[in-house]
């Protein structure tokens, strides 16, 4: 940056890699600098790093007026913006969905215009024991406020570890249609992303599995089926953001996450189900005070929620330990483990018609790999590590907190990139549960970080 005055034109500033953007400000300025750490804020005082002046460069005479052989208009015509032109897809990925006995191989490709007016994602799937078509397409409209989407589905899914009989776990597969559309809200300011949408889901769910090949034995078990028929859910949910997150830091270091969802279930929306429930999360990020310079973090996420109806025999909300997952199937095709688990604990040990879940975390740094082998599709990202506490339970219409569990442990992390622009991330970790039920567990997860 120079400092103008009436006598001269003076440096204010030399640093090697520039400043950028300067914003004045009273008496000084602020601009954003570069260095080992990348884009920085930085203030610069009134006053001239030199008493040398600065000449200004000599560029010449002034050049000449060119006049053009035709009128702008005609060298450069105005027309209307065509999205046909870019649509095109823009990158596709070998999929391989599904679990043991129902391995799907397809394909998947996405595309936008160049203006992101349009955006879509196509995915086909076939073969495997039971042969069929499965079809995944999304697409959103942005042109227009609020945006469209629209996602349409037919899967064949592999429920073995949902129905027991006999002692044993028995194979079972369904079929599941799935529309749903809605509209998105932003509204945003200059730091902060805040959202409301509004969704209608339909989902059919029909056996493909004929029960007479479920083994039955009256003296163990009778076998329980999972849920099959018509279900439909119209969805209001409302979404903040605020968090900052620099260059080399392992996740958010500042900021807040808040979520309400209300979803509605109901035969006048065309759903064999009668249900309303309420979730909610709240999470704030903090730099360590110990540890501010080397990336160490610490986050606290409270979810929850409540609700009323819902089949006989079933409840709204289930929680436990982390659920069985294809890590390589569900690497390709994204599908990874969302949020919201009693680790240390076994799978669906709490349900009921509510739900709370306070979760700690101490995240720190343990390597920046940043980099891939040649050409081959993965870019090694970082590896992090957490230290973690689980406390919650899922209960009755009565809160009872004699029924929350405590569970400590800690993940090791690896984010990477796959196929030059798809982010995906393993987590492997150990749990302990410290009180009723608490087991000691391991596992692998594809899942996403909170």
């Amino acid at each position: 940056m120079y400092d103008l005055d009436a006598e001269a034109v003076r440096r204010a500033t030399r640093l090697s890699m520039g400043a950028f953007d300067p914003a004045p400000m009273g008496g000084a300025a602020l601009f954003l600098g570069y260095g080992g750490q990348g884009f920085d804020v930085r203030r610069w005082a009134h006053g001239p790093v030199t008493d040398m002046p600065v000449a200004l460069p000599d560029h010449g005479p002034d050049r000449p007026d060119v006049a053009l052989s035709s009128p702008v208009g005609e060298v450069f015509p105005d027309r209307p913006y065509d999205p046909a032109q870019t649509v095109a897809p823009t990158g596709w990925f070998p999929l391989f969905v599904g679990g043991a006995g129902l391995l799907q191989a397809g394909a998947s490709v996405v595309g936008a215009d160049v203006l992101r007016h349009h955006r879509y994602a196509l995915r086909l799937t076939g073969g495997g024991a039971l042969p069929h078509l499965g079809v995944f397409a999304d697409y959103s409209y942005d042109r227009l406020y609020p945006s469209l989407g629209l996602t349409v589905s037919r899967s064949l899914r592999d429920r073995g570890d949902a129905v027991r009989a006999a002692g044993e776990r028995q194979a079972y597969a369904d079929e599941r249609w799935g529309l749903s559309t809605g509209l998105g809200f932003p509204f945003s300011g200059p730091f902060h992303v805040q959202r409301l949408s509004v969704r209608y889901s339909l989902e059919l769910l029909r056996p493909v599995t004929d029960s007479d090949d479920i083994r039955h034995d009256p003296g163990v078990e009778s076998p329980r089926y999972p849920r099959s028929g018509v279900l439909t859910s119209a969805r209001v949910g409302w979404s903040y953001r605020s968090t900052e997150r620099p260059a080399w830091a392992v996740g958010a270091e500042s900021g807040s996450l808040l979520s309400l969802v209300l979803r509605l279930r109901h035969p006048a929306l065309m759903s064999e189900d009668d249900s309303v429930r309420l979730s909610w999360a709240a999470q704030t990020f903090a730099l360590a005070p110990w540890a501010r310079r080397r990336h160490h973090a610490l986050t606290l996420r409270y979810s929850g929620g409540v609700g009323s109806g819902g089949r006989r025999g079933s409840r709204l909300f289930v929680l436990g330990g982390p659920p069985e997952q294809d890590v390589f199937s569900s690497v390709l095709d994204g599908t990874y483990v969302g949020l919201g688990h009693l680790r240390g604990y076994p799978r669906g040990l709490t349900r009921g018609d509510q739900e709370h879940l306070l979760t700690a975390e101490y995240r720190l740094p343990v390597a920046a790999f940043l980099r891939g082998l040649l050409t081959i599709p993965l870019y090694m990202d970082r590896l992090t590590a957490a230290g973690f506490a689980d406390y919650g339970a899922a209960m009755g219409r009565r809160f009872e907190p004699g029924e929350l569990r405590l569970g400590v442990g800690a993940e090791l992390r690896l984010s990477m990139t796959l196929a030059y622009f798809m982010p995906a991330s393993l987590r492997l970790g150990v749990a302990q549960g410290v009180m009723d039920d608490g087991e000691l567990q391991g596992y692998l997860l594809a899942g996403s970080l909170f």
